[in-house]
């Protein structure tokens, strides 16, 4: 899929989420590619919008009816929980270690701007303040850019997912729940039906079977009204 294709259908298709997904890059404190994979894997896998994802801390994970869940403070202040698959609550423990950020402190933090004696910038050791807005837009254009070959804004992620959870057969309400949305019409929106679901709307309309199912006959009462 090309980036024109992208912006036009919004869209990633299943296989540009699974390689997203499979990029892992091994936990190390002077690899920012570790941290910047969370950040594209939890838009993935929580459907997250980008201010929600800079007011996470650390203890915004927490466990619950045998699962890790995510407490995320969306839109008009309103809260929602969303359970996190636990490989990657693994790799954002793996990332708490690596920054010493307190269990108060930022889920994802970020990049120290501190100076060594030969005035660069240490890679190696992080902030204790949260990543930014704008820092997860460039973070999620970056990283996509590089398995990808294209770049993706975190509301493509967003909206992909959500495409993708209503292929898989996730009603409609459970989706807006997950997002966050206060209008189902608005989670409505990510409905994308595909050419499978088309053609077998289609082709569910037979011919022999409108003729001979005595529930489909027209009721000549009702037909005269």
């Amino acid at each position: 899929m090309s980036y024109s294709n992208l912006v036009h259908n919004l869209t990633l298709s299943s296989d540009e989420i699974y390689k997203l997904l499979s990029a892992r890059p091994d936990p190390d404190p002077v690899n920012l590619e570790f941290r910047d994979s969370l950040i594209v894997h939890l838009f993935l896998l929580s459907g997250i919008r980008r201010e929600e994802l800079c007011r996470l801390r650390r203890n915004s994970i927490y466990a619950w009816q045998n699962r890790y869940w995510l407490n995320v403070l969306g839109k008009g202040n309103r809260r929602r929980r969303i359970p996190l698959q636990n490989w990657l609550v693994m790799r954002l423990s793996e990332f708490s270690e690596i920054s010493g950020v307190p269990p108060d402190g930022p889920l994802i933090c970020a990049r120290s701007r501190r100076k060594n004696t030969c005035g660069a910038f240490k890679n190696s050791t992080w902030s204790h303040s949260g990543v930014s807005k704008i820092t997860a837009w460039k973070v999620c254009r970056s990283f996509t850019e590089s398995v990808l070959g294209f770049p993706v804004r975190p509301h493509v992620l967003r909206h992909s997912i959500a495409t993708l959870w209503l292929a898989n057969g996730v009603d409609l309400r459970t989706v807006q729940v997950l997002l966050g949305h206060s209008n189902l019409q608005t989670t409505a929106r990510y409905l994308h039906p595909g050419v499978e679901s088309l053609c077998k709307a289609v082709d569910s309309v037979d011919v022999e079977t409108l003729r001979f199912n005595p529930l489909l006959i027209s009721d000549p009462v009702l037909k005269s009204q």
